[in-house]
């Protein structure tokens, strides 16, 4: 996804685990990495519990290896 030079976001983590979403962007906002994610309001709006897709983390691409390296041990 782009939005005009030097602007470029990358996804940069992806779960169905609801729980882990909370871990997550704990984690990114504790070193202050912006992030947006994707699908996140999506989670159980079919019913209680329904999985209708992954989460995804998108981050600016100068922190992009900074916050793999945060997330790299979360279970997906």
């Amino acid at each position: 996804m782009t939005s005009g030079r030097g602007s470029q976001f990358v996804c940069v983590f992806e779960t169905i685990n609801v729980a882990v979403v909370a871990v997550a962007k704990s984690l990114l906002e504790g070193e202050r990495i912006e992030y947006f994610t994707k699908n996140e309001g999506l989670q159980g709006s079919i019913g209680s519990g329904a999985v209708t897709g992954t989460i995804e983390f998108w981050v600016h691409g100068d922190h992009a290896q900074a916050a793999r390296g945060l997330l790299a041990d979360l279970p997906q």
